[in-house]
């Protein structure tokens, strides 16, 4: 969804305030899901976040599924977002995703901390390995919060605190109200 908001087609960057005017649509609405959120126009949508799903997996693991998915999609028709496509060219330059990430990866894990250690910011559920990640989803099945639709893909529906979700081994998963949701 990131990238919805923040590409154009042919990767020109969506002018600033047309993202943050899109941010502020989303986090108007009853119930939504955010992959990320850029800098420029997290704020809008951290003011509406009852949860933080945060994959921190380690450096290795996550360049390496980086690599293959753009692998992936240089060598197939896959797109990316609003009819943009990865190239070799793209992948090897500067501005490619790869360097991207070796750029962002630390303040990423910096960012969760400071969420997680902030009383005033959501609960934060960090998923540190695959592992990790797959018995919290299975801990949400299991409850019949989270339900696979073959139109949709997954759809997560919580009911009662936000807080009841944030350990993702806890058996108090019983009663949750969050609707909104931001997966990162």
């Amino acid at each position: 969804m990131d990238d919805e908001i923040g590409w154009l087609p042919d990767w020109v960057e969506r002018p600033r305030e047309d993202q943050r005017d899109l941010a502020s649509r989303i986090a108007a609405s009853d119930e939504w899901v955010l992959d990320t959120a850029f800098g420029h126009w997290r704020d809008i949508v951290m003011l509406r976040t009852e949860l933080i799903v945060a994959l921190d997996y380690p450096r290795l693991l996550s360049l390496g599924r980086l690599l293959l998915r753009t692998a992936r999609r240089i060598v197939t028709p896959e797109l990316a977002c609003n009819g943009n496509r990865e190239s070799l060219r793209q992948a090897l330059s500067s501005h490619s995703i790869v360097v991207w990430h070796f750029r962002s990866f630390s303040h990423k894990r910096e960012r969760i901390a400071a969420w997680q250690a902030d009383p005033s910011a959501p609960p934060v559920v960090r998923l540190r390995s695959a592992r990790m990640t797959e018995e919290w989803l299975t801990a949400l099945r299991d409850r019949h919060w989270l339900v696979h639709s073959a139109s949709t893909g997954y759809s997560l529906s919580l009911f009662g605190r936000p807080g009841d979700f944030a350990d993702p081994r806890s058996s108090a998963l019983t009663s949750a109200t969050g609707r909104q949701v931001m997966v990162r």
